[in-house]
């Protein structure tokens, strides 16, 4: 992470981003191609270990290729805020993120 003064790594702080997010986006491998797919998604909270529940049939590509190759990433965002910086003659957008 570029700004490491941004992070958020406090297990009680990301409970509460997962608990604003409504999507969860799963990045999967598709050979030279990433394969992104923005799902709804349930969780539970074990000690300090979060469990993700993803939507999904049982066939298609999403389940073809967890087959093929387990590693996934994930991406959840919330709190959108755009923000007008009219003497840099700039925008900048506000969010928490968690990846």
């Amino acid at each position: 992470m570029r700004r490491k003064d941004r992070e958020v790594t406090d297990f009680k702080k990301i409970k509460e981003i997962i608990q604003k997010c409504d999507t969860i986006r799963l990045g999967l491998s598709d050979g030279l191609y990433p394969y992104v797919v923005p799902l709804s998604f349930g969780y539970e909270f074990v000690d300090e270990q979060i469990y993700f529940y993803i939507h999904g049939a049982m066939e298609g590509r999403k389940l073809d290729l967890m087959k093929k190759n387990g590693v996934c990433s994930f991406e959840m965002d919330c709190g959108h805020v755009m923000e007008l910086m009219p003497k840099l003659k700039d925008v900048t957008m506000r969010y928490k993120c968690l990846m």
